[in-house]
């Protein structure tokens, strides 16, 4: 199944729950405007899902990916953070179901930086298997790329990060 949208969207920090498997959300490239807050794009537990040509602004996490073989490719996040949200990501992958996943060709600008914040391109969090992150566009997160402890089977390859708070690249979980 895919979907193609056409037109910007502008919403509160609501969030877009994808509720099917096997499923291509193409955004043609539309515009997602949200208020700071908030996650634009979780996958609610489900399966095979493609996220592509998405244009994401002023969110607190874009992707927030709980499943397994999921693909986030060729978007552009800028502004996904604001001082009222402490951790704030451009992909968050999460849960030990996550497994298989791919981001790539994506890219991902965050303004400055606040020292409570934990943001980051892009995130893994303990027992995720499987994911490839690689020619991805970095530019102004405390960490670029966070891959937690047992973040197993996994590669990170020819990413471009540029004015990283901190780490460009944390394999020890922060």
């Amino acid at each position: 199944q895919n979907t193609m949208i056409s037109q910007t969207r502008t919403s509160t920090g609501a969030r877009a729950g994808i509720k099917t498997t096997n499923f291509v959300f193409d955004c043609n490239y539309s515009t997602f405007n949200g208020n700071g807050t908030g996650t634009l794009f979780t996958t609610n537990f489900r399966t095979n899902i493609t996220f592509k040509n998405c244009n994401i602004n002023n969110y607190g996490t874009a992707f927030y990916i709980n499943r397994e073989n999921m693909t986030v490719y060729n978007n552009n996040m800028t502004n996904n953070y604001t001082t009222g949200e402490k951790d704030i990501y451009g992909v968050y992958i999460t849960g030990t179901s996550a497994d298989s996943a791919t981001v790539y060709q994506n890219t991902m600008i965050f303004p400055t930086r606040t020292s409570t914040s934990a943001s980051a391109g892009i995130k893994t969090t303990n027992a995720v298997k499987k994911v490839s992150v690689y020619q991805n566009n970095i530019t102004g997160s405390k960490y670029g790329i966070i891959f937690q402890p047992l973040t197993n089977y996994s590669n990170i390859t020819n990413n471009n990060l540029y004015n990283q708070g901190f780490y460009g690249i944390d394999l020890g979980g922060t």
